[in-house]
């Protein structure tokens, strides 16, 4: 018999055993074996056997002989036992991320098995849940949603998948079903990937708001709502600085005290003015975790503390240019630092206010320039006006051209350019005008204007 080195020794021990029960020798009550080891092929390879062997004995009780079988081969079933081992992993793993509930006749439900996480999605122990009954232990899930998807799947023996909220803060995706007269529920905390959604669905609203020109004060409330709605008893704030480059100024706040902000409006940034004051003046994050100790707030302490705030997180804006814009906090009434979590809800915040400030002072900057050019338009010497190209017609007018002409703006405003000069002189500007504009005699013969296009022409009186 040749046999692999690993598996001699343990077939001699077997057959030396079953020799000394076929002795009557025998030091151990055992009435057979059973044993899997390899037998070398011709060609060089090992193929796995299982053979088992139980003693016969005669009628006087002694071991007559041995009678056994061998499985020729069990590599396959090896490879089997293996698929079955991670299968039953895979199921233990499965397992751990839900709990089973087995189900009577009527109304009797107790738990059978309570996984770690389902533990933790539930706020309660595993074990302390075992054989008790599942809504005197959890009575905030009865009436609601929970309460009445189980109620379905018991009735319809239909397995049923529903995302719902309805035990505890956390968001749950439930997968029910009743194979037999078990009740399973699998449970999958989708917190993170609703918290994400909302996120984002904010995130576009904010954008929106932009696009519509919504005033900023508005349009950071929105914003840091959104935030403030991704974390629980969060507090955000939005200071800028001031045009002198100096003075903080109170942006946005929608559940920070009116009288917190408003004491806050105005203080100068520096080295040591508590969190949003001091990372403006640094130009970096300035992260507190406890308010009643740091010493960056001991001029503001008492501020902080009366208004139940312990912990404050601040961040800098910055435009491009690396130019402070101000600062944005997080607020919270117990100390600590920042999680993962946080410190994602900071980056995304920094980066959309950011957009935020910076397209308002384009904005402003832009209806700056629109206004510094109608007062210089509006109070030039000169007449000027603003002409259709395809039609001839006044679009705009100066102050000045209303004063030479004696007409009010309304009696200006759609009338032919020429008409408004003398008679003898009207052809003559027809002609220049068809001369330098001949999509507009192509309109005029099609009696319409394909689109409107402005010349601005400077008259001087």
């Amino acid at each position: 018999m040749i046999i692999r080195n690993g598996n001699r020794e343990s077939i001699r021990m077997i057959w030396r055993a079953c020799n000394l029960r076929r002795a009557g020798i025998s030091a151990k009550p055992e009435q057979g074996f059973q044993q899997q080891f390899r037998f070398r092929h011709k060609n060089g390879s090992y193929r796995w056997i299982y053979t088992q062997a139980s003693l016969v004995y005669d009628a006087r009780g002694k071991a007559s002989h041995m009678l056994g079988s061998h499985i020729g081969s069990i590599t396959e079933h090896q490879q089997l036992a293996a698929q079955q081992h991670i299968a039953d992993r895979q199921r233990a793993a499965l397992l751990e991320s839900a709990y089973q509930m087995p189900s009577g006749a009527g109304s009797r439900l107790a738990f059978h098995y309570v996984s770690r996480k389902a533990g933790e999605l539930i706020n309660r122990r595993p074990e302390a849940l075992l054989g008790k009954h599942i809504w005197t232990e959890i009575p905030e899930a009865v009436g609601q949603e929970f309460y009445y998807v189980y109620q379905k799947a018991m009735t319809e023996r239909l397995p049923i998948r529903k995302k719902l909220s309805a035990l505890g803060s956390l968001v749950r995706e439930p997968h029910v079903s009743r194979p037999g007269r078990r009740f399973e529920c699998y449970f999958t905390d989708v917190t993170a990937r609703k918290q994400t959604e909302t996120l984002l669905a904010g995130q576009k609203y904010v954008l929106e708001l932009m696009a519509a020109n919504t005033p900023l004060s508005e349009t950071l409330d929105a914003l840091l709502q959104v935030i403030e709605a991704q974390a629980p008893k969060l507090h955000a704030s939005v200071l800028l600085l001031d045009n002198d480059g100096v003075h903080m100024r109170h942006a946005a706040a929608p559940s920070l005290p009116q009288s917190y902000t408003e004491a806050l409006d105005g203080l100068a940034i520096g080295p040591q003015v508590g969190s949003c004051g001091t990372a403006m003046f640094r130009r970096e994050a300035v992260i507190v975790e406890d308010i009643a100790s740091d010493p960056l707030w001991e001029d503001y302490r008492e501020l902080a503390l009366a208004h139940g705030l312990r912990a404050c997180w601040s961040k800098p804006l910055l435009d491009v240019g690396g130019k402070v814009l101000g600062s944005f906090a997080f607020y919270f009434s117990q100390p600590g630092r920042p999680t993962e979590r946080h410190n994602q809800l900071i980056d995304s915040t920094a980066h959309l206010t950011t957009i935020t400030i910076r397209r308002h002072h384009e904005e402003a900057a832009l209806r700056a320039s629109e206004a510094r050019y109608i007062d210089l338009y509006e109070q030039a010497p000169d007449m000027h006006c603003s002409v259709d190209a395809n039609t001839g017609l006044l679009i705009h007018c100066n102050q000045r051209l209303l004063d030479v002409t004696g007409y009010t703006r309304d009696e200006v405003i759609g009338q032919l350019v020429w008409s408004l000069c003398h008679p003898d002189d009207q052809d003559a500007m027809y002609r220049l005008w068809q001369q330098f504009f001949p999509a507009w005699r192509d309109s005029q013969r099609r009696g319409c204007a394909s689109s409107v296009k402005m010349v601005n022409v400077a008259i001087s009186a």
